[in-house]
């Protein structure tokens, strides 16, 4: 299960482009929070660029 964990550990860190920095989880129990965060991050990420995208969509149909 340990190695399962840090493999899916290592395709989240990969697909989110967090990179491999100077602090980085030990631990199974560190990994999965890990995971936990950058899902919930990259979410926020794309919720927020998704609402900038409709803002400006909306802007442009009040300019024409």
């Amino acid at each position: 299960m340990e190695k399962y964990i840090t493999a899916l550990y290592w395709s989240f860190t990969t697909m989110t482009t967090c990179g491999y920095g100077d602090i980085h989880p030990y631990t199974t129990n560190e990994r999965i929070t890990s995971m936990f965060v950058m899902l919930i991050s990259s979410g926020t990420f794309a919720f927020t660029i998704n609402d900038i995208g409709k803002t400006l969509s909306k802007l442009n149909l009040l300019a024409v």
